[in-house]
């Protein structure tokens, strides 16, 4: 069996997967194989995938991301899973500097690597082929989980260790948010994380990101971190407590600035009561973004309008 195993679960994912799929080809690791999940897509993903021994197909009817993943983990047998959405994409030495980093590191369940967010446009990789180092240096006293809570994880830069999913269980198929940081805290209750220090996944935004609806988002973040903090002051487990809230307040700013953005697009098209519903929204969720969005927004309108004035002809 190959070494490393890599789930894609893919839902309409046009011609994303197949440059997903281009950058495991250009991957210096070469023991590797693919399981793409079809999630119920209403096109034949088939037309993405090359013909290769190594990529294999697996269709299921619409069932959520977490399954989605479960589906193609419990299809697979290599010694370490990796996880890669359909639209995200790898820089070439990904795989071979996390396995030299879990080799390492004998005691870590999985290890992520930096990342860069890029649009939706297609050919969006061509400036990041270099292996960028991260500034992002965290003191290895720090217990794992308050570490986990400092730092930012895009689930593709995700490798893990299949003996400790067996200790962890899979994701939880009721969750379509905060399913990867509810599988990493069940993890670090066993073990450690580690992490390599440089940009080597390309995190793609657009408007079909499940990540969108912040709504969904928050709601589903509040139940997964507040049983977490249940069960930490069940044990008298302080970390683990101070990881969970951390987590949480982190995913509303992450979801008030979500509602800012879409409040702005509103704004600008002249929807005046969507961008007020946007507002209030994003005011409940996280007041003090909103507020200091605000104040940067009329601060730079008032410098931009002086500019004008005095570069106006007299």
């Amino acid at each position: 069996m190959p070494k490393v195993s890599i789930v894609i679960p893919a839902y309409m994912p046009g011609a994303y997967l197949r440059i997903a799929i281009d950058s495991l080809v250009e991957q210096s690791f070469k023991d590797w194989e693919a399981i793409v999940v079809d999630d119920g897509s209403e096109e034949h993903i088939s037309r993405y995938l090359p013909k290769s021994e190594n990529v294999k197909l697996i269709r299921l009817s619409r069932s959520g991301v977490s399954v989605a993943r479960n589906v193609g983990i419990l299809n697979s047998s290599s010694e370490f899973v990796a996880l890669l959405d359909a639209d995200d994409v790898w820089l070439p030495t990904k795989l071979q500097r996390q396995l030299q980093t879990l080799e390492q590191n004998p005691n870590a369940a999985f290890c992520h690597t930096g990342f860069a967010t890029i649009g939706p446009e297609l050919k969006a990789r061509n400036h990041l082929r270099e292996n960028v180092e991260s500034a992002l240096n965290l003191n290895s006293s720090i217990p794992a989980v308050i570490r986990l809570a400092l730092q930012n994880i895009c689930t593709s830069s995700i490798l893990i260790r299949r003996q400790c999913l067996s200790s962890s269980g899979l994701f939880d198929p009721l969750l379509s948010h905060s399913e990867d940081y509810d599988l990493y805290l069940r993890l670090l209750l066993h073990y450690e994380f580690t992490y390599v220090p440089s940009i080597q996944v390309l995190y793609r935004q657009h408007s079909m990101n499940t990540s969108a609806n912040y709504q969904l988002s928050l709601a589903q973040g509040r139940r997964v971190f507040s049983r977490y903090r249940r069960f930490a002051r069940m044990t008298g487990n302080a970390d683990l407590d101070k990881s969970a809230r951390l987590l949480f307040e982190r995913l509303r700013t992450i979801c008030g600035a979500r509602a800012f953005d879409h409040c702005r697009e509103d704004f600008r098209r002249r929807e005046f009561f969507p961008c007020a519903k946007r507002l209030f929204e994003s005011a409940l969720i996280k007041p003090t973004y909103v507020a200091e969005s605000l104040f940067k927004y009329v601060v730079g309108t008032k410098a931009r309008l002086r500019e004008e004035h005095h570069g106006a002809p007299r």
